[in-house]
């Protein structure tokens, strides 16, 4: 009767897993809700297999486990971090460019409200920082003492850390520099064609002899539009030299940061905060072996053993009920 009840359980588990799993790309804020809930539940910070994969950087085994979808990148380890978390404190970004396909983000916070971006900037941990920073992760996120992404590039981040934030923010403000050259140049052509519109109008009414004060009160505003129509053109003219010089700095200083980030390979970290070894580690890592050994383009042959034991050792969530 208890095996029976264990079974139930662990299949109510994996149900619940793989529901989330599968609303993934359209629940992100209610992910986030259940995030809250399952942190507000200490016990549920709980060590599984795909903390333990990520942890000694496996990429084959982790990707098996996460095409099988009986884990989520939301659960939570011993340290009441995620699998994304342990990922950027090694900075490796082969794992996190695995988990950015399957969520299409890093904003999946920790307990402390942290994002996996606050993570690698601790840890200077260049390659992850440049790889999340340009697939767009978000750096409003304040953590829960108020600190936001920004204030942790300025705190822990070294040079080359603040460097790829400061070539970040350049490209963002060429971005709209751009955007205000491009609106000037559609201005521009708006004029000309009203230009055009008037022109046309004054030929009609001149030809049909219509009152000549409109005639001179249209050529009179053709006039002050011909005059907008040169101040503008010599801003864009200044404008659109300033904008090469502007797109030659950035190239430079990107390709600037980038060589010198790729000469920075990952910090090999002995102890890593983001996740403590346990003894069913040694359980985990005999399973890994035989699952390492096995043919890669069929992930999912995998032993019953493995299976159980994966399913197992997730944590039991327990949603609490907002009635």
């Amino acid at each position: 009767m208890k095996f029976q009840k264990t079974i139930l359980a662990t299949f109510a588990t994996l149900l619940f897993s793989y529901n989330l799993q599968s609303e993934e790309t359209n629940n992100t804020s209610k992910k986030s809700e259940i995030i809250k809930e399952i942190v507000s539940e200490g016990e549920n910070c709980k060590h599984n297999a795909i903390h333990y994969a990520t942890s000694v950087e496996r990429y084959p085994y982790v990707k098996g486990l996460l095409d099988r979808k009986e884990f989520t990148l939301y659960e939570l380890n011993s340290q009441c971090q995620t699998a994304l978390h342990i990922a950027a404190e090694l900075g490796n970004v082969s794992i996190l460019n695995l988990f950015y396909d399957y969520l299409g983000n890093f904003e999946t916070v920790n307990s402390e409200n942290q994002t996996p971006l606050m993570t690698a900037v601790k840890n200077n941990q260049h390659q992850a920082v440049l790889f999340m920073v340009e697939k767009g992760a978000d750096l409003s996120v304040v953590d829960n003492d108020g600190k936001s992404v920004r204030e942790y590039f300025n705190i822990y981040g070294d040079y080359l850390t603040q460097k790829i934030l400061r070539n970040n923010d350049n490209k963002q403000a060429l971005s709209k520099f751009e955007n205000s050259f491009n609106e000037k140049d559609t201005r521009l052509e708006e004029l000309r064609s009203i230009i055009e519109e008037k022109e046309v109008r004054i030929l009609d009414l001149t030809k049909n002899n219509a009152d000549k004060e409109l005639i001179k009160a249209l050529q009179e505003e053709v006039s002050i539009l011909r005059e907008k129509i040169r101040s503008l053109e010599i801003t864009i003219a200044k404008q659109k030299q300033e904008l090469e010089e502007l797109r030659t700095l950035r190239e430079l200083y990107d390709q600037n940061v980038k060589s010198n980030v790729e000469l920075s390979p990952a910090k090999r970290i002995e102890f890593l905060e983001t996740h403590v070894p346990e003894d069913k580690d040694k359980e985990y890592d005999k399973l890994l072996e035989n699952f390492t050994k096995s043919d890669e383009s069929d992930l999912n042959k995998m032993s019953e053993e493995l299976k159980l034991m994966e399913m197992l050792s997730k944590p039991q969530y327990k949603i609490k009920d907002k009635n």
